[in-house]
């Protein structure tokens, strides 16, 4: 089948995140204002929308939401329009002779001849991506949730394990600006820079939390051993696979497939509930586990 449409997005899907986090974990912002140079007050001064030297918390939890939004998420909507593009034609191929062009085409449901690029085989070929771009999208944001939950109380860090995410640091080589780490004089101004830093990033953790969560419903959904399908895979009214015996092509064995419960999803959603109680962002997500799990 073709893939023209994803190699083009994937470099702007690529600049964009770079762009992105580099506004994110830019961490002039984190200074104090009587540690910030002259010259870093004109820079913010003077400086273009895009200058990172003066990056707020309200920019960067914007910046957050437009890297899941115009990469992450705008992936997962391609891949599932053409999953539903291919669903469309498969249900609509014209019936023919079950050896007619073998060699040139592929056997749909009930005997359909479907040409190559759109009949079960490029299907299979295309969940198949689908699924190895959710695991490495989830590795990311695993990782993403883990350099915040560093400026998080201990306690919280240690709550994420539950789902697989382990607090990092919050700077890397790559990123702008200062170390890591900062002088403070005593165990009180210690306290208030923690509790600052933690203020700055509850909301990030928060939204990255949400986003985690998706990914993990989004895995599950179309998860190869779950039982039934999501809406865009369903084929209502046909009872035959393409494969011999009626089997759905691509589908494991009944006893093998379980059913859909997204555990890890709404361990997401809670614990972002925990960091940010009167955020509601988190409400919708549980709301479509509610009806997911019906299938």
């Amino acid at each position: 089948m073709c893939w023209t449409w994803l190699m083009r997005l994937v470099p702007r899907f690529t600049s964009l995140r770079k762009a992105y986090l580099r506004v994110i974990f830019s961490s002039a912002s984190d200074r104090r204002p009587d540690e910030r140079s002259r010259t870093d007050v004109l820079r913010s001064r003077t400086s273009s929308s895009t200058s990172l030297s003066s990056t707020s918390p309200t920019r960067r939890l914007d910046t957050l939401n437009l890297l899941w939004l115009d990469t992450t998420h705008a992936l997962i909507t391609s891949y599932r329009g053409r999953l539903a593009e291919l669903d469309k034609q498969i249900a609509a191929a014209p019936k023919g002779h079950k050896n007619k062009n073998r060699d040139r085409n592929q056997i749909g449901n009930g005997g359909d001849i479907l040409p190559a690029a759109v009949g079960p085989v490029a299907r299979r070929k295309l969940i198949h991506s689908f699924r190895q771009f959710l695991g490495k999208e989830e590795e990311f944001w695993r990782t993403l949730c883990g350099r915040f939950a560093s400026r998080l109380y201990p306690e919280e860090a240690a709550e994420l394990r539950s789902v697989g995410i382990v607090a990092t640091s919050f700077l890397s080589a790559n990123d702008p600006g200062l170390p890591e780490s900062h002088a403070v004089p005593d165990h009180v101004a210690q306290e208030v820079e923690r509790d600052r830093l933690r203020a700055g990033v509850l909301p990030l953790a928060h939204k990255a939390l949400i986003c985690f969560g998706d990914l993990a419903r989004y895995s599950e959904l179309y998860s190869e051993n779950s039982v039934g399908q999501p809406p865009v895979e369903s084929h209502k009214g046909r009872g035959r696979g393409g494969r011999r015996g009626g089997k759905a092509a691509g589908n494991a064995p009944a006893a093998d497939r379980r059913i859909k419960t997204y555990t890890k999803a709404a361990e997401c959603y809670s614990q972002a509930r925990l960091l940010l109680p009167d955020n509601g962002q988190f409400r919708p997500q549980s709301a479509r586990i509610r009806t997911r799990s019906r299938y």
